[in-house]
């Protein structure tokens, strides 16, 4: 039973062990020698260093161990009670810290997440809604004609009773769509005539041109005012785009003058953005040859495209004289292109 001890020097009170009767122990807060008692009752407040009293004398049986000593925890309750309370409040603050984090960093994970929702939708959901109006705009009864290309076959409108009409290839090889008036009208396999009807004017299939070459069309043409305004006005240059077609193939033939005092490089990048748009350049069609060739002593520029399926080809032949620009086209396909539309450019005189 432990004995209740109270340091005269700095009033703590210590619990000494039984062994510790009657001698003197070390106050382990002053190091101050204390006194114990011999049988004094005493609560369990901690413990002591039990230090032997110079009263008895030092002769000890040989070989006997001093008496252990204990080392003393002072029962000061004003030292343990403020610690115990600073322990509890450090972790509520560190539970509290580590709550909010939680909040902060799930409102941060919400708000990511929103984003990139809205990201995958944007980027494929509404891209495949409209792919889709795309195509069901395709699949309607009325034929678009796409960006300077031609209705498909299969892309006919069917007005009324009987056979499906054959559509006419608005504007031959060039961008645009499809004109207002006019048209060429086809021809079925093994019927005479073809090309465009003659115009109330008067119109013949041969054109001469500014630059003094004469082009012969396998039927009467026609002005598209379109395809001008389109080609010609916007680069400021003044003329007439003349058109021929027959199911899928098409003759083309645009002369234009050059503003007064424009130079031969201001030409030629002219006649360069007319013809990249005769050759459906911007339009999915690629450049499958470019050069030089030398007919009836004029050297053309000659341009050679292909639809990306290969089914159609734009040739192109086009120079810059006088102040005056010639370019005449071709669009043909392997099925349906006669003989007279593939000797266009070569009746060129």
């Amino acid at each position: 039973m432990a004995i209740a001890v109270v340091c005269p020097q700095c009033s703590s009170r210590l619990n000494a062990p039984d062994i510790a009767a009657g001698k003197r122990v070390k106050c382990p807060k002053c190091q101050t020698l204390v006194n114990v008692p011999q049988a004094a009752p005493a609560s369990s407040m901690g413990y002591v260093e039990v230090v032997p009293s110079p009263a008895h004398p030092p002769g000890r049986a040989p070989g006997k161990p001093p008496a252990p000593r204990v080392a003393v925890t002072v029962g000061d309750d004003e030292d343990e009670v403020p610690v115990r309370k600073k322990n509890k409040k450090s972790s509520d603050s560190d539970s509290n810290v580590m709550l909010i984090r939680n909040i902060i960093g799930g409102i941060v994970l919400v708000i990511l997440l929103g984003v990139a929702g809205y990201i995958y939708y944007t980027k494929f959901f509404a891209n495949r809604d409209g792919d889709d109006q795309a195509s069901a705009k395709s699949d309607s009864n009325t034929a678009t004609p796409p960006p300077g290309g031609f209705v498909p076959l299969d892309k006919a409108q069917n007005i009324g009773k009987g056979p499906p009409l054959i559509p006419i290839i608005p504007g031959g090889p060039v961008a645009g769509g499809v004109p207002k008036t006019g048209g060429g009208a086809p021809t079925t396999k093994g019927g005479g005539g073809g090309g465009s009807p003659r115009p109330k004017d008067g119109t013949t299939p041969t054109i001469t041109t500014p630059v003094g070459l004469t082009v012969t069309f396998p039927g009467p043409p026609r002005k598209s005012d379109s395809l001008a305004r389109q080609l010609l006005v916007k680069h400021g240059l003044t003329g007439d785009v003349y058109l021929w077609s027959d199911g899928g193939s098409a003759c083309t033939l645009v002369v234009a003058q050059l503003p007064a005092g424009s130079t031969e490089e201001q030409g030629r990048k002219h006649t360069e953005s007319i013809i990249r748009e005769l050759a459906n350049l911007d339009y999915g069609y690629k450049l499958v040859e470019r050069n030089t060739i030398t007919h009836g002593g004029r050297n053309f520029d000659r341009l050679l495209s292909r639809s990306p399926d290969e089914s159609r080809s734009i040739e192109s032949w086009a120079l810059v004289s006088d102040q005056n620009i010639f370019i005449a086209s071709t669009e043909i396909t392997k099925d349906e292109t006669s003989m007279a539309v593939q000797q266009f450019l070569a009746n060129i005189r």
